[in-house]
């Protein structure tokens, strides 16, 4: 559950999945489609939420925007994943980070002092975190229907290292992540979902300078 949670909220905030039908909203970014995920996942999964699993051990290239809630924190998380590969930047009271993982290393990156910190990674790959955790999701031990700040979804829940953690969502879309750690309730809004990712963000900007610990 503790891996799944730091993928979710990038080392306490990596993410889910949500509707597929915002994949032309793309004028933000330029958007470059990678792997083959035109395949009906859910049509081979047991529940929604092991379909959204299934995605990223497929090694797609995803883009998500979310708002997270942590111990009283609200905050704004943009990921994008390409394969192995994950780019993000958060958020939170304020404070602005940004980090790329790829080829076993993080980069920290701080845009202000135009610098970056490049780290070993020494952890499980992502693929291999989404594969360990995905068995967790297979069989709900409870589904129906919840309220959120004034709207209803289905909802599957699943107790992982005995903790609580519910997939709340839209049709077949994933719209919010409740995970109940110690009797903490943190709370995960996808607020768009598409393919393909701006692969020049995965890149350290020309001119920043590089400190490896």
């Amino acid at each position: 559950m503790k891996k799944i949670l730091s993928c979710l909220l990038l080392i306490m905030m990596f993410t889910l999945c949500a509707c597929g039908n915002n994949a032309n909203d793309n004028n933000e970014i330029n958007i470059s489609n990678g792997g083959n995920n035109d395949v009906d996942i859910l049509s081979v999964a047991s529940t929604k939420t092991l379909a959204f699993f299934q995605k990223f051990i497929s090694g797609g290239a995803y883009t998500m925007e979310m708002k997270t809630e942590f111990e009283g924190m609200t905050g704004t998380v943009l990921n994008m994943y390409d394969g192995e590969d994950i780019y993000t930047e958060s958020e939170y009271g304020g404070v602005k980070s940004c980090m790329i993982m790829k080829d076993g290393y993080q980069y920290v990156i701080d845009h202000v002092s135009k610098t970056c910190i490049k780290m070993q990674m020494l952890n499980a790959t992502t693929g291999e975190i989404f594969s360990d955790e995905a068995e967790n999701y297979e069989v709900a031990v409870n589904t129906g229907k919840t309220d959120y700040n004034g709207k209803t979804y289905d909802y599957e829940e699943f107790m992982v290292e005995g903790e609580s953690v519910q997939y709340l969502f839209e049709g077949d879309d994933l719209k919010v992540i409740k995970a109940t750690v110690d009797g903490t309730a943190s709370f995960i809004e996808v607020v768009s979902f598409k393919k393909g990712v701006d692969k020049s963000l995965f890149e350290v900007p020309v001119g920043y300078s590089v400190m490896e610990m």
